[in-house]
């Protein structure tokens, strides 16, 4: 099941066919992490943010993922589950790596980012949300004009740039890194194209196919389409969506 982490300790899961209520259930606290690059096609180092999701893409193109978690035990067991090549620390430790990705909700994503501050200088953020108002699954959250990963943008240190890639994934597709025996394509926006190339890399050697599509104000048309993705897994009258869709543009 498609689940989004709502904040340390709880989750919001998507809602039934039909209705726009959202239940919560348990989560495990967030965690931060690192991936350290070990593929030729992808030299990178990367930190990561909760989810096992892109943790098993990272795994699968070659990288070394360390979870920093708040609770040792649940990082670790999370640790167990994605299997070997991963390590396992505290969240008082700062992001090592080249690329961090912010796998969390917009308002804890930029909670972190203001929170590392300057240890995030030089480093290449990724964000992952969308800002959805989960309250009435029916609008988003980002201020008029501007996209959460702008908003990121403006909290983050001036050399830490943020692209905006694997919003318009979904979980279970996600960790296949394919749909209907597709590999998975992630869009890519950010104003700095080395690290959108830096990202780039990352994708493709989890074993999908990026994109990069402009700017890091496309980033306001990722989160529009997405969000009406994400409306139609809930729609009866996509009887055959259950928040596993995936995206492929073909020519």
């Amino acid at each position: 099941m498609w689940v989004l982490p709502l904040c340390p300790g709880c989750a919001r899961v998507p809602p039934a066919r039909g209705s726009h209520r959202i239940q919560y259930r348990p989560f495990r606290p967030a965690c931060a992490g690192t991936i350290r690059g070990g593929s030729a096609d992808c030299p990178v180092r990367s930190g990561l943010l909760d989810t096992s999701t892109i943790a098993t893409r990272a795994l699968a193109g070659g990288q070394t993922v360390q979870i920093l978690g708040q609770d040792v035990a649940k990082a670790q067991a999370l640790a167990s589950e994605l299997g070997s090549g991963v390590l396992v620390g505290t969240t008082a430790e700062a992001p090592q790596g080249s690329i961090v990705v912010l796998a969390v909700p917009f308002d804890a994503a930029k909670s972190i980012v203001t929170g590392y501050g300057n240890a995030l200088s030089g480093k290449t953020i990724v964000d992952i949300t969308n800002p959805v108002n989960f309250e009435t699954f029916d609008s988003l959250v980002a201020e008029p004009g501007t996209s959460a990963a702008e908003e990121i943008a403006a909290l983050a240190p001036a050399d830490a740039p943020v692209v905006k890639a694997f919003n318009t994934t979904f979980a279970g597709t996600l960790v296949a890194g394919e749909s209907s025996g597709l590999p998975l394509d992630v869009f890519i926006a950010g104003d700095d194209s080395a690290a959108n190339a830096f990202v780039g890399a990352f994708v493709a050697a989890g074993g999908m196919r990026p994109l990069v599509v402009g700017p890091l104000k496309r980033a306001r048309e990722l989160e529009g389409f997405q969000f009406v993705l994400m409306t139609m897994q809930a729609n009866p009258e996509f009887a055959d969506f259950n928040w596993d869709t995936g995206l492929k543009v073909t020519s």
